[in-house]
């Protein structure tokens, strides 16, 4: 039997005397999903961008070095797509031979050329607005920003950012103006951050996302793409 993503992954856990449920308790993903990925069902499992995380999330728990499991689960996906399109039967009788075909009349192509610029046009507007909506940054509760007078020393400060169960998003921090993390945030994936005095933090799918400070869980009040703005407190 060829070896396949789901038969490694469990024979590094068994070898480890884990269970599935250990490892959904440690990464905070699904044990369902666990074992759908041991089983190589991937028709229980969300779209690939999710999977990758999941896998990653297992080897980081297994202190495993990811590259081999994610060119297996390439290598898995890829040839089930190839034995389904070899598998497919084939209807040539579906398209007419060339000489048979006719030409679209000319006022017929003038009339779905003028459809399709009016779509266009209307998806571009669409996109235009919800991108000068997300651009602006959303307000944020009192004790999220500082407003000390010039010369006032500044505290450092902390906080966290952790995707819900089952959710993911593109999360990018910057801390005192350098960039301390871009990438995506899956399921139960939790970071911590410390800032001298500013730090933003600009989530594609804030819904999906809890930024904690001191305790305490900072609203976005908004799903669309958005920038949260962390300030320091003065000592």
């Amino acid at each position: 039997m060829p070896e396949t993503l789901g038969s490694m992954l469990r024979e590094e856990r068994k070898q480890r005397g884990l269970t599935t449920y250990d490892v959904s308790a440690a990464t905070r993903i699904m044990q369902s999903s666990i074992q759908a990925i041991e089983d190589d069902d991937y028709e229980r499992l969300p779209a690939p961008g999710y999977i990758r995380g999941y896998i990653l999330g297992y080897c980081r728990f297994l202190q495993l070095d990811p590259q081999p499991f994610l060119r297996q689960f390439e290598l898995d996906t890829g040839n089930a797509r190839q034995n389904a399109i070899e598998d497919l039967t084939i209807n040539h009788t579906a398209v007419q031979k060339y000489t048979e075909q006719h030409d679209i009349p000319w006022r017929t192509a003038i009339i779905i050329a003028l459809v399709l610029l009016v779509i266009v046009v209307g998806v571009f507007l669409l996109l235009s607005s919800r991108n000068q909506g997300a651009g602006q940054n959303v307000p944020v509760p009192p004790e999220a920003t500082s407003t000390a007078p010039t010369g006032a020393k500044k505290a450092p400060f902390t906080f966290t950012v952790q995707a819900k169960n089952g959710m993911a998003s593109a999360c990018k921090v910057v801390c005192d103006g350098v960039t301390t993390y871009d990438a995506v945030l899956t399921s139960g994936m939790k970071q911590s951050f410390s800032a001298q005095s500013k730090a933003t933090v600009t989530m594609a799918n804030p819904s999906a996302l809890t930024v904690t400070r001191d305790g305490k869980a900072l609203g976005t009040g908004k799903a669309a793409p958005t920038t949260l703005t962390l300030g320091a407190k003065t000592k």
